[in-house]
């Protein structure tokens, strides 16, 4: 078959009848198909019902470890301060995101944490420690002054503000001394 624009025409070589013969024994065995009567399912050898039966207890288990994960306490007020400790607390993998918003893996690893560890009774505190010894105080949002890292990243801020707002005004101070004094014209 060769088209031009949308007319079609035979070459009247052979080759076009014989392609359409294999599209009419296609179709008649597609019907003689459908007519017949279905087949009979192929036997399952046990080898694949134990696999078969493994790959559902696995899916089967991921689906419960998955559902209990993001479980919250069943008490309101344990589950407040949870809330409040994963808002405090930075993923690791995220950096600059807490821990109640990220979806990375190590941030669901870390509310179970904080879940378990408020459901066991731990204070704030000793969350907070926990992850501080694990992971340092970049966990924090609002790490502590401890040390000299600590209190320059609190104090830093300020101190730069300070010298910002103190040679402006040394600027502003020394441009009008300097200004010269404009004489009144007579008009």
């Amino acid at each position: 078959l060769s088209g031009r624009e949308g007319r079609f025409r035979l070459r009247g070589d052979g080759a076009d009848v014989e392609h359409f013969k294999g599209l009419a024994d296609t179709a008649s065995q597609n019907k003689s198909r459908a007519a017949r009567a279905p087949e009979a399912p192929r036997p399952v050898s046990a080898a694949h019902r134990i696999c078969y039966r493994e790959d559902m207890k696995t899916l089967f288990a991921a689906a419960v470890i998955a559902l209990l994960a993001e479980t919250p306490l069943a008490d309101p007020d344990a589950e407040a301060r949870a809330q409040n400790l994963m808002r405090e607390i930075r993923c690791v993998a995220c950096e600059n995101e807490p821990v109640s918003q990220s979806s990375a893996a190590i941030a669901e690893d870390m509310r179970v944490q904080i879940r378990e560890m408020v459901n066991e009774g731990a204070t704030d505190t000793d969350v907070r420690d926990w992850f501080v010894s694990r992971y340092g105080d970049f966990v924090l949002f609002r790490p502590p002054a401890r040390d000299a890292s600590g209190w320059l990243l609190w104090g830093l801020p300020f101190a730069l503000l300070a010298a910002g707002v103190t040679s402006g005004l040394l600027m502003a101070r020394k441009a009008r001394t300097r200004a010269p004094g404009i004489e009144a014209e007579d008009v």
